[in-house]
């Protein structure tokens, strides 16, 4: 064996302990924090132009960026409204005037826990904001559509070029 193989060996056991020991990743610890989504809603009109205007290759591409984007946004909210849950818990009612009280603000906490969660997570609010027809075309599954069609055609055009070079 080559001389040193045994500190190697030694290195790369002990490397990941001392990650875990730090504190890093890979000990649950601390992340480098994601970058927020991008607006699902402005990839996806790019891609429809794009699939409009022919460019299917770049209409496929978009398309995924915009199913991507609403996918990472709906887990976000998803996190942020468990996370929030678990450590703002809803107060109960109480009995008498004022009982209520107690109930609400506990709803205030955990709104304030969730607005700061996606703002964490997504940055500002006004970025995800989506028109209601977007939203709706995304319920019923239109990118998809649109994406069948832009991987369809891109072939299509690839199959045809490939034809054309090789002369049949």
């Amino acid at each position: 064996m080559a001389p040193g193989w045994r500190s190697r060996l030694w290195g790369a056991l002990l490397l990941p302990l001392l990650g875990q020991a730090a504190g890093g990743p890979a000990a649950g610890g601390p992340a480098e924090p994601r970058p927020p989504p991008p607006p699902f809603d402005a990839l996806f009109a790019r891609g429809v132009e794009a699939c409009d205007g022919g460019d299917y290759a770049g209409a496929a591409r978009w398309l995924e960026r915009a199913l991507s984007g609403h996918r990472q946004l709906r887990e976000a909210r998803l996190r942020c409204g468990l996370g929030c849950g678990r450590r703002e818990p809803l107060a109960r009612l109480g009995p008498g005037a004022g009982g209520d009280l107690p109930f609400f603000g506990s709803v205030l906490r955990r709104a304030r826990c969730l607005r700061r969660c996606q703002g964490r997570r997504l940055g500002a609010a006004s970025r995800h904001r989506a028109s209601e027809e977007v939203r709706a075309d995304f319920q019923r599954r239109v990118p998809y559509s649109y994406l069948q069609r832009a991987y369809t055609q891109a072939s299509l055009t690839i199959e045809s070029s490939c034809r054309r070079f090789s002369g049949q």
